[in-house]
């Protein structure tokens, strides 16, 4: 599923003419994969997890994405 959220975040560009595999993403890709992932991961768990804003499910991942590298406070 990262993957598909990953592709599907990417950009099309005016030149695109020669297919590059481009694992570089703009900011705004960035942030777009990161709703993406949200989603998919908090809406096909259980009950509880599923009436969750959708502000509430990003700021899950951003804790998770944080404490990747060292950073373990958490959103409120």
């Amino acid at each position: 599923m990262a993957k598909y959220c990953f592709g599907m975040s990417k950009m099309t560009k005016e030149i695109e003419s020669v297919y590059v595999k481009e694992l570089t993403m703009e900011f705004v890709e960035f942030l777009e994969m990161i709703v993406r992932v949200a989603h998919i991961k908090y809406s096909k768990k259980d009950i509880s997890q599923q009436n969750l804003k959708i502000e509430e499910k990003v700021g899950f991942i951003i804790d998770e994405l944080l404490a990747g590298i060292g950073i373990n406070e958490k959103h409120t």
